[in-house]
């Protein structure tokens, strides 16, 4: 029953991945089951939690993950999709996003099994397709008044974290100010006097009392405050990792697109933040507007610490990713995707 049972779990994490399973790997895990001790198999008693791969399937917890490794293994190897994984996808009420392994809530996990669950979302899990047909919000009244068609190849494109990466160590080089400034020997405050004689003390002679090595003195070869941290990066990667932010946004459902960036005449930070609340915009986000915001929009959310307000030529890959919902006008896609086209 526990070999079943193991087997049954390898296959449900193969079936995530889109591979067959192969027998052979998930009985790497199976085999130390069958030929557990009865005695030790009572002192482990306290380990066994209920999995959900089907009727009184108990499995020790550290099998189990032992079972999905080796599951994992198995998926890393091109095979064709089918075999025992099939009854799985043939189940209506299971839906792609759901996870491999479904465990209790209140369970206890250790920091290993944690890294083997996230590593089972991040790699076998495949990405859901994006819809690129979104609903346009009205920000005034938070209901739906139509709908655009997104540019695939601005909102569809491949997840680079490398690109990604670079842009955003390059935005973040760039703001650095590169003011960091020591005193040099001749802005330290001291005498410029012979401390003490040459010979005739026993000490190491010396000259006035600013040098390096003394206490209260110059700093060597410190920082002088014109320092300039910023470098050139290409601009198709510029680009392209504003197209990766943007796509990452509609791949998390954390795009929203509204007809128009308008106070509708209130500009007091109250009912913004009222309206944004409604929507679930208060807490992080950024919204950005075709061109410069009018100064009513400007003026309610400057007090506002979770949302930032840019224009479409402002808009950069640091604040998208840094902010957790990104609202974008009719306006601003529009500019947006003549930026991002070619």
């Amino acid at each position: 029953m526990l070999g079943v049972a193991s087997r049954s779990l390898a296959c449900r994490a193969v079936w995530r991945s889109g591979a067959a399973p192969a027998v052979t790997g998930a009985s790497v895990a199976a085999s130390s089951l069958r030929h557990r001790q009865p005695q030790q198999q009572q002192q482990q008693q306290h380990l066994y939690t209920r999995c959900a791969v089907g009727p009184s399937a108990a499995l020790p917890f550290s099998k189990a993950f032992q079972a999905l490794a080796a599951a994992r293994q198995i998926a890393s190897h091109k095979c064709s999709p089918g075999g025992s994984a099939a009854h799985f996808s043939s189940n209506p009420q299971r839906s792609a996003a759901e996870d491999p392994l479904e465990l209790p809530p209140n369970l206890k996990l250790s920091l290993k099994c944690k890294q083997l669950i996230r590593d089972a979302r991040r790699k076998q899990l495949p990405p859901a397709e994006p819809s690129f047909t979104v609903p346009v919000i009205d920000l005034v009244t938070g209901e739906e008044v139509d709908t655009v068609a997104l540019d695939p190849f601005i909102f569809g494109h491949e997840i680079r974290r490398d690109v990604v990466h670079a842009v955003v160590r390059w935005q973040l080089a760039c703001r650095r100010q590169g003011a960091a400034k020591t005193k040099l020997i001749s802005e330290v405050s001291g005498s410029g006097k012979k401390m003490r004689p040459q010979k005739g003390s026993g000490q190491a002679r010396c000259g006035h009392k600013r040098p390096p090595h003394w206490r209260g003195g110059a700093k060597a070869h410190g920082p002088k405050g014109n320092r300039d941290w910023s470098y050139k990066l290409h601009k198709k990667v510029r680009k392209m990792g504003l197209r990766v932010a943007l796509s990452a946004k509609l791949r998390e459902r954390k795009l929203v697109v509204v007809d128009a960036l308008t106070t509708d005449g209130a500009a007091a930070t109250g009912p913004t933040a009222e309206r944004l609340r409604a929507l679930g915009l208060l807490r992080s986000a950024l919204l950005v507007d075709g061109a410069a915001p009018e100064d009513a929009l400007a003026h309610a959310t400057r007090h506002l610490p979770g949302v930032k307000l840019l224009w479409g030529g402002a808009a950069n890959c640091y604040d998208i990713l840094r902010s957790d919902r990104l609202v974008v006008s009719r306006a601003g896609l529009q500019f947006l995707t003549e930026k991002l086209a070619a």
